[in-house]
């Protein structure tokens, strides 16, 4: 009985055991939290999961419903194991692999076409390449043999397939590697048979052989092998014997290379045999290298009917391949060297080679072989896709390609012309670059009249053997199904087929009503949630987002989707650009106008007050401003117009431009100064230049504020960040600073009581910071004997600080009042006989009090001393006694704590 797999196991839980069901065990899947909440015997028997007694429910108490959904999900699992027929792969059973078919294989010194069949256990193959069969047996997906070649060659492997039977992977019993996929197109490895009834034939033959086994299937190269009299060459490996198929594929890939360095036409040489002309066995042909004086002679022979090539020595071809690589420097080419495009042979190659993997990474090299220049950005590669077949279906018309008879000197500086049509032709030019050589490329021209060629040569069937075309093109699809379905309907009509018209007509109608129902949802789905923005609050505001979204899904369908209808350039053209200013003119406004939106939800999440505040309303001005630029860019790129040349336009013609909007631009640099600089934010009181206000916003150009008169006040960012500013808001603690003007009649010693008693007024205010709290006679006055109080209140509230305020000039009146003395105020006083004066006991008091002092040495001059500092520090009542905020004896906590 084999194991479940390491993902369940059966555990026993008796919690959950009935009377009825003690047996049954619980199925568990490791690393799931809860039991299954259906009861089912988990047993392997014979590579299946098998249920017992049905599936009964359990009752769980507690059982959250989340956990109840995973239970059910681990029991759809364990059902989908067992009846499903991919169950058994779950579960880690191993049904067995069909090994019938052909199979691309490759190790690391070669490749072939290996076929094999199965029956049973068994299985059998061949390979043909190196005639050689397989022969062994299958366990589930491992397939075991021997192989066994006509030379005598012999040795086993192991293969194992892929679960999705598509690949195996394999090795020798020496340890070297094996691989192979599945093939599905039969077509794609089927070569035709050399010709061998001229020199001419023969090469040509050996060429499109060997051309076809380098860009493609190993199996190609048999033919070429038929074309080469291999019986004058003798083996390495065997003494004096034949050649073993891998030395004659390397000797057929050697000739290769040598034949692949000239530069020829097939059609140009030997032409007398051709006429039966030739009485010789053998004929010599001399084949040139372009661009040098180098030659090399191939010499054919004949065999009864047929022509062979008579083998040059190997010695031979590698002091040939010397001469010929010296024009590259010694080495011979790399693999990949032809994807630089360094000449039209190497973008010919590149071009029909990656053609036939387009979707396979084979894209990005085909559209570098065409000059795309002109072509709308937005659909660049989707219209050079379709160019890239249009251009393919008219090659594989034209004829094979032979590489060899296209030129591949480097020193060339002519455009290369393939092929001449009355409707245009097929050209190959170099285009200069800046970061190397150029490149060789399909000109504009041969892409711009490739479909009147197309149309011009469609009848005419392609060359057989022509290699295919990934067919990722739609349009080829649908008109294949029109000429096979209803020929008539490929009938012209004017600039494009019947077809054409008809397709055009339900594409826009499909593509409105598509746009149409896919816009509704959004709204539906807008206005069905809770708290919908405002901007669907009316019928009129719905209307001015429904028919721009409408008009930009629709634009964008009919703009990028257009080219699978393949309409010629003079309907095309025109229709995308109508389409995109459409859809790019209407996505514009609906983005403007979403992020409009986002900046008042934003408003309303963040705040309108702080420096968040100021972040929020660049932000969005920003996004604004790039949301227009990109719309420019986007049109240009509709229109055709170069990136390049708007960007030049506004360096060039744009300076008068820059000029006029220099104030605009040094508003946003202003703006961004004061949102890095920070001086002030949203919510702040501040004073700018002789006014005050609280900043209401800062944007890309200006900055508001609201006065005291609750008026607006708007100020380029340029003129206000060169403003002094004063910001309120920052600031810990706020001046209390006055002169007190005293009557000259005030003695000296009154004036020192008055003094004193001020600082000692100042340092136990429990709302005053003691240092600084300084009160100093100043002055002499006109009229009056001038008291500085200079002390910092311990409030950021301003409405705090005028309450603090009023208590300390409250307290002051008294003080004066106490100490015999009075205000002075301007003017003259006249003394009569009835005026009393100053109160001489009260003045006597005062005099008392400071010769006290004095003869005590505790005059407080220039300062108290230290102890009486301590003993007198806050002890003022403040609140006031009799205050309804006296009872409270704990100070804010915003307040700035006052040192000790």
């Amino acid at each position: 009985m084999a194991p479940l797999p390491p993902y369940l196991r059966v555990a026993r839980e008796p919690s959950l055991e009935s009377a009825t069901h003690k047996s049954t065990p619980i199925l568990r899947c490791a690393g799931w939290s809860g039991w299954a909440s259906r009861r089912v015997v988990a047993q392997r028997f014979t590579g299946e999961l098998r249920l017992a007694g049905g599936i009964q429910r359990v009752r769980l108490r507690g059982v959250t419903r989340a956990r109840q959904r995973g239970q059910r999900f681990l029991i759809g699992f364990v059902l989908l194991a067992v009846f499903w027929p991919g169950g058994p792969l779950l579960c880690g059973q191993d049904t067995g692999a069909d090994w019938t078919g052909t199979w691309q294989t490759q190790w690391r010194t070669g490749a072939a076409i290996l076929r094999l069949r199965q029956a049973g256990d068994q299985v059998t193959g061949e390979y043909p390449l190196y005639d050689g069969t397989v022969r062994g047996s299958v366990t589930g997906r491992q397939f075991n043999g021997r192989w066994e070649e006509a030379s005598g060659r012999t040795g086993g492997f192991f293969f194992v397939m892929s679960p999705d039977g598509t690949t195996f992977m394999g090795r020798f019993e020496s340890g070297e590697w094996w691989t192979g996929r599945r093939l599905s197109n039969l077509a794609d490895f089927l070569t035709n048979p050399a010709v061998l009834s001229s020199p001419r034939e023969t090469l040509r033959s050996f060429l499109i052989s060997a051309n076809a086994a380098r860009g493609g299937f190993i199996e190609h190269i048999q033919p070429a092998l038929d074309t080469i009299d291999f019986s004058p060459l003798r083996s390495r490996k065997l003494a004096d014997g034949p050649l073993l198929p891998q030395e004659r594929i390397d000797y057929a890939r050697k000739l290769f290379r040598v034949l692949d360095q000239m530069t020829f036409r097939i059609w140009g040489i030997s032409v007398a045999s051709e006429l039966g002309l030739v009485t010789e066995s053998s004929v010599v042909i001399t084949l040139p290298q372009a661009g040098t004086t180098n030659t090399f002679d191939l010499r054919f022979v004949r065999k009864g009917s047929d022509w062979l090539i008579d083998p040059t020595p190997q010695a031979g071809l590698d002091e040939v391949l010397g001469r010929l690589y010296a024009r590259r420097g010694g080495g011979p080419p790399t693999e990949q060297e032809h994807l630089l495009l360094r000449n039209p042979r190497d973008t010919l190659r590149t071009f029909l080679e990656e053609m036939g993997r387009f979707e396979r990474g084979g894209r990005a090299n085909v559209l570098r072989t065409l000059d795309l220049q002109g072509f709308p950005t937005m659909t660049k590669e989707e219209d050079a896709t379709l160019m890239a077949f249009y251009l393919k279906e008219v090659l594989d018309r034209v004829g094979t390609v032979l590489y060899q008879e296209i030129p591949n000197d480097p020193d060339q500086h002519e455009a290369y012309v393939h092929f001449r049509h009355q409707q245009g032709n097929i050209m190959i030019a170099p285009f200069a670059r800046e970061d190397g050589p150029a490149e060789w490329r399909f000109t504009a021209d041969t892409l711009h009249h490739i479909r009147a060629l197309y149309a011009a040569i469609e009848d005419m069937p392609a060359e057989r053997g022509a290699p295919g075309a990934e067919d990722a093109s739609s349009y080829f699809a649908v008109r294949r199904e029109v000429r096979g379905s209803v020929p008539a309907l490929l009938h012209p009509l004017g600039p494009m087929e019947l077809w054409q018209w008809l397709a055009l007509a339900v594409f826009l109608l499909t593509s409105l009503s598509l746009a149409m129902a896919v816009s509704g949802l959004i709204l539906w789905t807008l206005r069905r949630r809770k708290g919908a923005p405002t901007a669907f609050s009316t019928r009129r505001q719905q209307l001015m987002v429904t028919w721009p979204l409408r008009s930009t899904f629709a634009g964008f369908l009919w703009y990028l989707k257009i080219g699978m209808l393949g309409l010629p350039e003079v309907v095309a053209g025109p229709f995308r650009s109508v389409a995109g200013t459409l859809a790019i003119a209407s996505a514009v406004w609906l983005i403007y106008r979403g992020v409009g939106v986002a900046a008042d939800f934003s408003s309303r999440t963040v705040g309108t007050s702080g420096h968040r505040a100021v972040l929020t309303s660049l932000t969005f001005g920003i996004l604004r401003i790039v949301v227009i630029v990109v719309g420019a860019l986007l049109l240009a790129g509709v229109w055709s117009i170069p990136y390049s040349g708007v960007l030049a336009g506004l360096g060039i013609g744009g300076l008068a431009f820059a000029l006029a909007a220099q104030p605009t631009l040094q508003n946003m640099i202003a703006g961004f100064t004061l949102f890095a600089d920070d001086p002030l934010s949203v919510g702040d009181f501040c004073r700018y230049g002789d006014k005050i206000g609280t900043v209401e916003q800062i944007g890309l150009r200006s900055t508001r504020i609201r006065s005291l008169d609750r008026t607006v006040v708007t100020i380029a960012n340029s003129e206000f960040a060169n403003l002094q500013l004063e910001n309120f808001a920052k600031r810990d603690r706020v001046l209390l600073r006055t002169t007190l003007q005293l009557r000259y009649e005030t003695t000296a010693d009154q004036l020192r009581f008055v003094l004193a008693e001020l600082r000692r007024l100042l340092v136990g205010h429990p709302r005053i910071h003691p240092d600084p709290a300084r009160v100093r006679f100043v002055g002499f006055g006109a009229h009056s004997l001038d008291v500085e109080m200079f002390a910092y209140v311990l409030t950021r509230d301003y409405n705090d600080y005028l309450a603090v305020r009023e208590d300390v000039y409250l307290r002051v009146m008294q003080l004066v009042l106490r100490s015999g003395t009075g205000f002075a105020f301007p003017s003259q006083v006249n003394y009569l006989a009835r005026d009393a004066g100053i109160d001489a006991d009260l003045t006597k008091q005062a005099e008392q009090a400071v010769a006290a002092w004095r003869e005590d040495s505790r005059l407080p001059f220039p300062d108290f001393p230290s102890e009486e500092l301590r003993q007198i520090d806050g002890r003022l009542d403040y609140p006031p006694k009799g205050s309804p905020h006296a009872a409270s004896q704990n100070r804010e906590t915003t307040e700035p704590a006052r040192p000790a």
